[in-house]
């Protein structure tokens, strides 16, 4: 059965759209927290072959894990987006900056030292070597040798007449 016309419904409600997951600072901080210790007590286990007098050996060594602002995210429960929508708020700014911030430092520092693969740190970074380079483009490439030769004949002829008004200066 439909509401009735008129009705005004809509004033019952107490909140517009669903409470946001994180209102206090001090808690998404210490889930930001949580998250970079995470980070450090998971590292990534590469398996190699190393060859023994044995013979081959397989062994697990333990890699660095760089700080993302997806696996933030993933640990926080919230998308990308909405984290970008978070920062909006003069309460929650400050600690996601932060957050971005220790995630920065952490990727900078370990593809400084080595840890991480320097390139693609860089390109996540937005950090590049930007180089200028300005290419002169020849309007005369594409002419013949008598197209070349009219163009120059025309320009002699055009500087004649200029010295000619000009009084032979």
């Amino acid at each position: 059965m439909p509401a009735e016309k008129g009705n005004q419904y809509w004033k019952l409600r107490e909140s517009q759209g669903r409470p946001p997951k994180y209102s206090d600072p001090d808690e998404l901080w210490a889930k930001c927290c949580d998250y970079f210790e995470w980070v450090e007590a998971n590292p990534i286990i590469e398996k190699q072959v190393l060859n023994s007098k044995s013979g081959p050996v397989s062994v697990e060594v333990p890699k660095h894990r760089p700080m993302t602002k997806a696996g933030l995210c993933i640990h926080l429960g919230i998308g990308q987006s909405t984290l970008d929508e978070m920062q909006k708020r003069e309460d929650l700014l400050a600690v996601i900056t932060r957050a971005r911030e220790v995630i920065y430092v952490q990727k900078f520092e370990g593809a400084a030292i080595g840890v991480f693969n320097a390139n693609l740190i860089a390109r996540e970074l937005g950090l590049r070597d930007h180089q200028k380079v300005e290419q002169t483009v020849n309007p005369y490439a594409d002419m013949s040798e008598e197209e070349l030769d009219a163009r120059l004949a025309e320009l002699r002829k055009r500087h004649e007449e200029r010295r000619g008004a000009d009084g032979g200066a």
